[in-house]
């Protein structure tokens, strides 16, 4: 971070995204190495960038929107959540708990700065066609339910994720804060 400041003397945009999936299991069959393991990537790592991203954007006079709004920002931040972390997930565990973690932490930190000009949101992707959901997407039993089940009928596109993002990053998006914004093709609506 330190670097950008250098070079562009602030930082307007946040994007923290990270995440592993662990191995599904049942709470009685984890065990701690797994949920440290995943806590560690998918909650503690959003956290401390999410606080350094914090402590400079509270160093940062505000600037006015691009928008044209008579509006003063002094950044934006955008966590990746999941769906999961709206919902339970059949031997998900760590996994979900940590999704859960962070929809909470941006809630409660857009509670804590949005009034210091500071926006932070969550998004929450479904099924998208990653390499992260390969193995399960290899089961075609599973694929079909997850197909069945989703309203649009068919997996998700990291571009959508991404078209999404930059939306919820930009000016654009200057009255959204505290949000979880589902990008699921309609999963979650039933």
């Amino acid at each position: 971070m330190s670097e950008t400041i250098q070079k562009f003397g602030r930082i307007d945009i946040c994007f923290n995204a990270a995440g592993i999936m662990g191995t599904l299991t049942g709470t009685t069959d984890a065990d701690s190495v797994l949920l440290d393991k995943v806590l560690d990537v998918n909650l503690k790592g959003l956290w401390f960038c999410e606080r350094a991203e914090l402590r400079q954007f509270l160093k940062q006079e505000e600037r006015d929107v691009c928008t044209g709004l008579p509006i003063k920002t002094r950044g934006s931040i955008l966590n990746v959540g999941s769906i999961a972390g709206r919902f339970g997930l059949p031997n998900g565990g760590p996994y979900v708990m940590s999704k859960h973690g962070v929809l909470g932490l941006t809630r409660t930190d857009s509670t804590n700065y949005s009034s210091k000009g500071i926006r932070i949101n969550c998004i929450c992707p479904g099924w998208i066609d990653t390499p992260m959901i390969a193995s399960v997407l290899e089961n075609e039993d599973k694929k079909s339910t997850i197909l069945t089940r989703t309203p649009l009928a068919r997996l998700g596109l990291p571009e959508e994720v991404a078209y999404t993002a930059v939306f919820l990053l930009s000016d654009r998006a200057s009255f959204i804060t505290g949000a979880g914004i589902d990008i699921d093709g309609g999963w979650s609506s039933h």
